[in-house]
């Protein structure tokens, strides 16, 4: 496939539209729900805090991916940016998409560790576990 607007332009259209709405989408729902977080003090737990940083990474991922990845098919043989700007996006995406995951992760295992320990092991681990788990998260994805 040489230039996927020229040889599909109506599936090239229909791909623009839906990347653009699920990114419009997105933006808005992680930013209220980053709001919600903000102004809301009941919501900041350990499992928000990791809903929170889900939210903030896919606020990134679809204001800022998502865009770039329609420009990359629309100049499918060049980059119209910058060199810089697209040693960023390469390192972004896998970033954030490797920082998204590990914290699912963290947030099973919050939830496991929830319903299977007690109270009071939970209260004495939760917040040095989680700040752990996010160092680490930070330096595995690096």
């Amino acid at each position: 496939m040489q230039s996927f607007p020229r040889d599909y332009p109506g599936l090239f259209y229909v791909d623009v539209v839906w990347i653009g709405l699920v990114s419009i989408a997105g933006v808005i729902g992680n930013s209220l729900a980053l709001c919600a977080v903000a102004t809301t003090p009941s919501l900041r737990t350990t499992t928000q805090l990791n809903i929170t940083i889900l939210a903030a990474v896919d606020l990134v991922v679809t204001a800022v991916i998502l865009p770039c990845r329609i420009v990359s098919e629309y100049y499918p043989d060049q980059w119209p940016h910058r060199e810089s700007w697209c040693h960023f996006l390469a390192y972004a995406i896998v970033f954030f998409m490797g920082y998204s995951l590990q914290q699912l992760m963290y947030l099973s295992q919050s939830r496991f560790l929830r319903v299977t320990k007690s109270e009071a092991f939970h209260r004495k681990a939760a917040k040095p576990l989680n700040i752990i788990q996010q160092v680490c998260a930070v330096c595995i994805t690096r």
